[in-house]
């Protein structure tokens, strides 16, 4: 908060306050920003202790937690079909035995989201010189970050098991086509004349059920890496600010 003095119009002298800053984090570049302007302000200056009040210092934890838990969600619920492509149930622009790079391909689709916003993290806590206020605010959007893709991947992992042995079974794929297998071959011999249409449906759920396991182990080995990648950055980033104290101290 700065007070600039000027003369009014009777000729004393009036203090003109200006307004605090809002730095609450409304999104995760938002967050990331204010981090990068609080760090090159404490790099040349001491800020005073309140500069950011506790419902500020509390948003970055917010906008953490929620990024962390939506491309976390994001990745869990790729996965499945990823896993599909690789495992030749889908075909991959159009090709039911995609090559090494079409798989590469599916893999880097599938795992963008995770990858993309971890990188982006972790290369400003890496940069980033931590100040009293600075660190604070970078621990509380790193570690809420961190913490979202550990918790909601064990969440989400436990919900892929548990649809894997009590609900998409055998005995249900198998129940619900009987079921069906009237209508199915009802309307697959009315269009190609192929009552056996039902019993490939049948298979490629058989499949399909098959890689939920692969598509869940994938998703949180995903998640345990960003995670651990940006657990490096953060100690990087540490290191960097110890380094630039020292210099500091030799030079006074």
């Amino acid at each position: 908060m700065s007070k600039d003095t000027a003369k009014s119009s009777s000729g004393t002298d009036a203090v003109i306050t200006s307004p605090m800053v809002d730095v609450r984090a409304t999104s995760l570049f938002h967050a990331l920003s204010e981090i990068e302007q609080f760090s090159a302000a404490e790099l040349r200056t001491d800020l005073p202790e309140g500069v950011v009040p506790l419902l500020p210092k509390f948003s970055f934890m917010d906008v953490g937690f929620k990024n962390g838990a939506v491309t976390t969600a994001v990745t869990f619920f790729l996965a499945p079909f990823s896993m599909a492509a690789i495992e030749h149930l889908i075909p991959v622009f159009g090709n039911s035995n995609p090559s090494l790079l079409d798989k590469l391909f599916v893999y880097a689709f599938a795992s963008a989201p995770a990858w993309a916003m971890a990188m982006l993290i972790a290369f400003i806590s890496m940069k980033t010189y931590r100040g009293r206020i600075t660190k604070t605010l970078i621990n509380n959007l790193l570690f809420s970050y961190a913490t979202a893709k550990i918790s909601v991947s064990i969440f989400l992992m436990a919900i892929g098991y548990f649809i894997y042995s009590r609900v998409f079974t055998a005995d249900l794929i198998s129940n619900s086509m009987t079921a069906l297998k009237t209508v199915v071959e009802f309307i697959s011999a009315s269009l190609n004349n192929n009552p056996t249409y039902s019993d490939k449906i049948y298979y490629f759920l058989l499949d399909f059920r098959k890689i939920i396991i692969k598509a869940v182990n994938f998703a949180a080995l995903l998640h345990v890496g960003t995670a651990v990648m940006l657990l490096i950055s953060h100690i990087i980033g540490v290191q960097k600010t110890i380094q630039i104290e020292l210099l500091r101290k030799e030079w006074e």
